[in-house]
């Protein structure tokens, strides 16, 4: 191989490489039903906050509740990309499907979270995933290309059968 064609194929593979990301969306259309309940840090999320720095008072429990009404009570962490501040507030859900943001056909499953603190984003949006028959409430944190992740699984819920 000439080392003009190294110059030219290299940077291209490295591009495909640094920016190409299994895609952990569900597929299936999640149900306002499977929402509603408290969501809890899953050990994943919590050795992330273990190892990022953090401000605020950490709650008892890592968790958001999401209410039947499309209301939710937050006491969790908001992150800027390199660290994490507990957070507790309260706010508005709405469950949409959205044309796929990373590539391919379909729709996804998109949770749009709008606190009631002004502070905040008004427009903090997650995805879905399974995972042995349970359902992962999620958002990249940092660089997606680090793949990891914000992530919630719903309390004490059994996986499908």
């Amino acid at each position: 191989m000439h080392l003009s064609t190294l110059y030219i194929w290299l940077p291209f593979c490295l591009f495909l490489t640094s920016c190409y990301l299994p895609d952990r969306h569900l597929k299936r259309v999640v149900e306002k039903k499977e929402v509603v309940g408290t969501w809890e840090a899953t050990a994943h999320f919590e050795s992330l906050l273990e190892r990022y720095p953090s401000t605020g008072h950490r709650p008892d429990q890592v968790q958001i509740q999401f209410l039947p009404d499309a209301s939710f009570v937050f006491s969790s962490v908001l992150d800027d990309f390199s660290s994490f501040e507990y957070v507790e507030t309260r706010g508005a859900w709405e469950l949409k499907r959205q044309p796929r943001r990373h590539g391919g056909e379909g729709e996804e499953n998109t949770l749009v979270l709008s606190f009631q603190d002004e502070r905040f984003s008004s427009n903090y949006s997650m995805s879905f995933a399974e995972e042995g028959g349970r359902l992962i409430l999620w958002r990249f944190f940092g660089d997606p290309d680090s793949w990891e992740f914000i992530e919630y699984q719903k309390a004490n819920a059994e996986p499908e059968r």
